[in-house]
């Protein structure tokens, strides 16, 4: 007697997940297979999910893709494939800003919280006064302003902006006095007065006010004790 008879493959099924991550993780897909003791060679292929064509590169930018595994077929196992999409996202940042008051002159010193060591992007800042006015530049003139930190995307983090608020105040000259020496009638006072910094620009005037409160501005005096008033204007 004959008889015919067929031998086949054994079926494979498979199936693949992969973990949504954000820039800078790892792509690990998790792939189930049964049989369990399925030996052949398996390949990875991903893409982006509005591409047409699979690479073998694992990605790494912010974008959608899909991951096709491929099994291959053996001499006992049939092959199969199976896919699976997920997301790298990028890293949202939430920082925080604070600045200290300074006086006018003085570089503003930002110091903040949540900007990662390893944000590459250039942080632009502008100070919007009271009236609306933008600088974009310092140093500023006197007044209260509002600061406003521009972090850009990069390829890795999004887009973020935080505020913080910054007075920039004139300084005080506390350290100005005047001495003069004692003169005769006919001869011109002369003040000397320090403690005033070496970058002021204002005008300094005089005033010689006598007993009796009568105010002289200088020349010749007449006899007589005075009080030497110096006004240092505000610049």
């Amino acid at each position: 007697a004959i008889d015919t008879f067929t031998i086949s493959k054994v079926d494979v099924t498979a199936t693949v997940t992969v973990a949504d991550i954000y820039v800078g993780g790892t792509v690990k897909p998790v792939l189930t297979v049964n049989p369990s003791d399925y030996d052949g060679e398996i390949k990875y292929q991903y893409k982006l999910s509005t591409a047409s064509n699979y690479s073998s590169t694992v990605p790494s930018a912010a974008g959608t893709y899909e991951v096709l595994v491929i099994l291959e077929p053996t001499a006992k196992y049939s092959g199969t494939s199976c896919t699976d999409t997920f997301s790298i996202s990028k890293i949202e940042l939430d920082p925080t800003l604070t600045v200290s008051n300074i006086y006018v002159g003085e570089t503003v010193t930002p110091v903040w919280d949540g900007i990662p060591d390893d944000y590459d992007g250039t942080i632009t800042f502008v100070y919007i006064d009271g009236n609306g006015n933008s600088y974009s530049a310092e140093p500023l003139p006197a007044g209260n302003y509002l600061v406003r930190a521009t972090i850009p995307e990069t390829d890795k983090y999004e887009r973020a902006i935080c505020e913080a608020d910054l007075e920039v105040r004139k300084n005080d000259i506390t350290e100005a006095k005047v001495t003069i020496e004692n003169i005769k009638v006919g001869q011109t006072p002369a003040p000397v007065v320090t403690g005033v910094p070496d970058d002021y620009d204002g005008t300094i005037t005089f005033a010689y006010i006598d007993g009796n409160g009568n105010s002289f501005s200088g020349g010749s005096l007449p006899a007589g004790s005075y009080l030497v008033r110096v006004t240092i204007p505000e610049t």
